[in-house]
């Protein structure tokens, strides 16, 4: 059973992000394709816009097995962050992966599918 982990699309200012909703095989490709992009180790990043689309966020508090704490993916980089439990819960330093996996691709398809493509693409026009 998963916990509550979530994926949000980082899309607005000021209003909660909307959430996609994924079942449990889709949450499985999500962690596959995590693991496969965890192969190739990059030291920056490209950097989200301020306002507009910034990606996705997946956020696992509980820490369910197959997932960091916290990854961004945005513009073909997955960047994660880990808990560190013997600092007393302190976060790790951002490490920062190349999208091999087309994670950021799939999570649009899902995106999309759920009914926020048209969202997406009216803040990308914003910029």
């Amino acid at each position: 059973m998963r916990g509550p982990i979530e994926c949000t699309i980082s899309l607005y200012s000021g209003r909660r992000d909307p959430r996609l909703d994924l079942s449990d095989e889709e949450w499985a490709e999500l962690r596959r394709r995590m693991d496969a992009a965890g192969r190739e180790p990059r030291s920056e990043r490209s950097e989200p816009p301020y306002l507009g689309f910034r990606g996705f966020r997946i956020f696992n508090p509980e820490g369910e097995p197959g997932l960091p704490y916290q990854a961004e993916v945005f513009g073909g980089f997955i960047t994660v962050t880990q808990r560190n439990a013997s600092r007393g819960e302190s976060l790790e330093p951002e490490r920062h992966f190349a999208d091999t996996a087309g994670l950021e691709g799939w999570l649009m398809e899902r995106a999309t599918k759920q009914g926020f493509g048209k969202d997406i693409d009216a803040v990308r026009r914003k910029r």
